[in-house]
Formats: structure tokens, sequence, C-alpha cells
């Protein structure tokens, strides 16, 4: 099943980041590599939201989440648009080129 919607991105966007404040998500987060976003990272960086900054690649304008079954694609442009795909064969790949990302990605000091 795949959604592509603006108002689910807003209503996503916001439920998400409740669950964010109440500490109820854990989250690893990779970001490209730049003066703003490093100074994201080492505000945001906490032991339940690690960050890791990708080097030689260009802006990184989409989250992606990742869930046991899902794969959400979240842009920031203009609107919030959100695409849904519910897959549980696409998620463990993406969680697969995810880990890859990881381990390659610098850690933050």
């Amino acid at each position: 099943m795949c959604i592509r919607d603006s108002r689910l991105g807003t209503a996503f966007a916001k439920s998400y980041q409740k669950r964010l404040v109440r500490h109820e998500v854990e989250t690893r987060e990779l970001l490209n590599q730049s003066e703003e976003l490093a100074g994201y990272a080492s505000l945001y960086a906490t032991k339940r939201n690690q960050i890791r900054l990708l080097e030689n690649v260009g802006k990184i304008g989409v989250d992606e989440m990742i869930t046991k079954d899902s794969v959400y694609l979240i842009s920031f442009s203009g609107d919030y648009s959100a695409t849904v795909i519910k897959d549980e064969l696409l998620a463990r790949q993406q969680k697969m080129l995810f880990k890859l990302l990881w381990e390659q990605s610098k850690q933050i000091t």
C-alpha cells in the first residue's frame, strides 16, 4: 500500500514530534555534512536520538523513517508532504541500506 498526501505529512509530523518529546521513540539520523547541520546535530544528539554525518553527499531534502513494515518519506519543502509505503520486504531492505550508511558515517564528537 502506498499513500501520498500533504495532509498526511502534516498530521504525521505533529504526531511524531509529540512522541519524540515524550521520549517514546528512539531514532538514528543521518545528515549531510554542513556547518548548519553539524550545529543542529550537536544540539539535538542524545542517547535516544543518535545523529551521524555523511560526508561527500549532496543536500538531503527528504526524511526517511523506517519501521518494521513501512517506509515513510517526508518532504519539508513548502507544505509537509508524506509518502507511506507499507511493505515489510521493502522496509527490511531500507534498514539494510541505512545500516550500511550508518556504519560509514562520521560520529559526532
